[in-house]
């Protein structure tokens, strides 16, 4: 995805002599035609169709070198066709790109001013505030949709400090401190009690399961742990695969895929239930180590 008014994707990889017809489909836009096997003819017109569910038109965009560089076909087509006069190419291949485009800048329904820079942020509970974590370890709890940040407490973290949801508690969260899981109180700012011990690497990644009382962890000597936080107890650790430190993590919105990520930019995408030993291990290579994941 390039730029942020991209809201979707689909690429077909098409032959200009004799040759298949590849397309990556997206949940949003699905390309109709060309159709796989499709041969198609320089100077010749090429009908293209795709689905199109939403309301927002698209661009269309071709490559001749395989995505590195790209050029216009057509901007802003509100309808779900095209005809595209195929142009004299020196190549053998092109990939035809569609993109859904968003015409609208995001709105602001509340501005709020917070004393510090924020390292996190959250809706609490069933979202009627947001939980932020300042870089000096302020803890702010902002309430109601126009209502401001009546001050917040001091936890006398520093700035590594990391926070993530509590699963499954609405007044709470839990703290990377170091090495050790801590259950603080986003209602009172009062910091509780840990979770097991303290590792000997510090934590640098952290994130809440979407569903379940679960996190999940990440330390600077690429251990990767597993808790279960309503039981308070750790459910496994194992050595990410990814270089160095864990630097990024996040669940898929269904639970049931954990990606981590190192320092070498490569992204492991694998069942939390077998973390470590899965047989259906999805590697990525990223240009640049993660610092964040969503």
């Amino acid at each position: 995805m390039e730029g942020p008014t991209m809201h979707a994707l689909n690429t077909v990889l098409i032959a200009l002599v004799a040759l298949l017809v590849s397309a990556s489909l997206d949940a949003q836009v699905r390309v109709l035609s060309p159709s796989q096997g499709q041969v198609l003819y320089p100077t010749r017109v090429v009908r293209i169709e795709w689905d199109n569910p939403t309301s927002l038109p698209v661009d269309l965009r071709y490559s001749t070198d395989h995505g590195a560089t790209w050029e216009p076909i057509a901007t802003a087509l509100p309808t779900r066709s095209f005809e595209w006069h195929v142009p004299l190419l020196d190549t053998v291949g092109v990939l035809i790109q569609v993109q859904l485009m968003a015409t609208a800048a995001p709105r602001v329904i509340a501005e709020y001013e917070l004393p510090d820079s924020v390292r996190s942020a959250w809706w609490s509970g069933q979202s009627t505030g947001v939980v932020t974590l300042t870089r000096r370890g302020i803890l702010c709890r902002i309430e109601g949709a126009l209502l401001p940040a009546s001050g917040g407490y001091l936890l006398g973290l520093d700035s590594s400090a990391l926070m993530c949801p509590y699963p499954g508690a609405r007044d709470s969260a839990l703290v990377a401190i170091g090495g050790r899981l801590v259950v603080v109180s986003t209602f009172r700012g009062e910091l509780g009690g840990a979770l097991g011990g303290e590792h000997s690497a510090a934590i640098t990644a952290l994130v809440a399961h979407p569903r379940l009382p679960l996190v999940a962890a990440g330390y600077a000597d690429g251990t990767l742990r597993l808790w279960n936080v309503a039981e308070r107890r750790m459910l496994g650790s194992v050595l990410s695969q990814a270089l160095g430190a864990v630097t990024a993590l996040a669940f898929h919105p269904d639970g049931e895929l954990l990606a981590h990520s190192g320092a070498d930019g490569v992204i492991i995408v694998e069942p939390w239930e077998t973390l470590g030993s899965s047989t259906n291990r999805i590697w990525l290579r990223h240009a640049d180590n993660l610092s964040t994941a969503y």
